[in-house]
């Protein structure tokens, strides 16, 4: 299977203005961004300054579809020029430009193999991605869309055995990442497609695949599959919420804080279980003192 690239092409481009405040020593940059947080994390990494000397404004960011996740360079060199420059600096830009160097998305190569018995029952998925990252690899923005989502080839089904394989190629392309989903429809297309295929090869109606396979995972009366990324972070959950209700909203107990490798990879865990950094900083509670 090929899954071709595709690029968000925003009706409202990417933009910013920026200047440097000399009263209170920070930098100040209004710019179309969907995660502002990590912008100004990312942002005072470089510098090299506090986070609290970086001020983000997101104003009306327009369409982003995941695209304006990223941290593109303009955001670094606009608000240095307008330092230098004593004055605020403002860039925007053009369709053509964006349609260019805005974040891609997908652009993946698939081998899969599908193994049913007689009836049609699912066996087995085995399933190798050559996932295009671009041109250079700054993040996890290109490894997200590929890897976090591949619990999604279960999707509803109870497949009970899966070999999942992706690797990121470098090209001389333009860099990929999140859009509409951030692999979760690239997986969905591949298992639904491979089924599809799996009815024309043994002559049977799709349903009626379906209904043989007992492939609805809420008619086996479990709640996981053979991918298992729920029982993985159920512990860090389990615990999570009982930081974070039972302690902190509550106010009803106070549990040790987790601390060294176990505290980074329940944040890792978290992170990755979500599919995104939404609650990273929920997750950054386990390492508080």
């Amino acid at each position: 299977m090929i899954i071709n690239r595709i690029t968000a092409n925003t009706m409202e481009p990417r933009g910013c203005v920026a200047e440097y405040d000399t009263h209170d020593d920070r930098y100040i940059i209004r710019c179309t961004v969907q995660a502002p947080h990590r912008t100004r994390a990312a942002m005072a990494s470089m510098f090299k300054v506090p986070e609290t000397r970086i001020r983000v404004i997101a104003d009306n960011v327009g369409g982003g579809f995941g695209m304006k996740g990223n941290i593109f360079p303009e955001y670094i060199i606009v608000p240095v020029a307008a330092r230098l420059l004593e004055r605020p600096v403002r860039w925007v830009c053009e369709r053509s430009e964006g349609l260019l160097t805005d974040e891609h998305s997908r652009d993946n190569v698939v081998d899969a193999e599908f193994a049913l018995d007689r009836d049609g029952k699912f066996l087995g998925l085995r399933v190798r991605t050559y996932a295009a990252i671009g041109a250079y690899h700054t993040s996890d923005r290109a490894a997200g869309p590929p890897l976090a989502n591949v619990g999604c080839l279960a999707a509803t089904y109870t497949t009970p055995a899966f070999h999942v394989e992706v690797s990121g190629v470098m090209t001389h392309t333009q860099l990929t990442g999140h859009y509409r989903g951030a692999g979760r429809p690239e997986n969905a297309y591949m298992i639904e497609t491979m089924i599809d295929l799996a009815a024309r090869e043994l002559d049977i109606e799709r349903r009626e695949q379906e209904v043989a396979a007992q492939v609805v995972v809420a008619e086996q009366g479990r709640w996981y599959t053979a991918l298992p990324r729920p029982l993985f972070a159920a512990a860090f959950i389990i615990y999570t919420w009982k930081v974070v209700v039972w302690d902190k909203v509550l106010g009803l107990g106070s549990t040790p804080a987790l601390s060294g490798e176990v505290a980074q990879w329940a944040t890792a865990v978290l992170t990755a279980y979500f599919g995104g950094r939404s609650l990273e900083k929920v997750a950054r509670i386990l390492g508080r003192k």
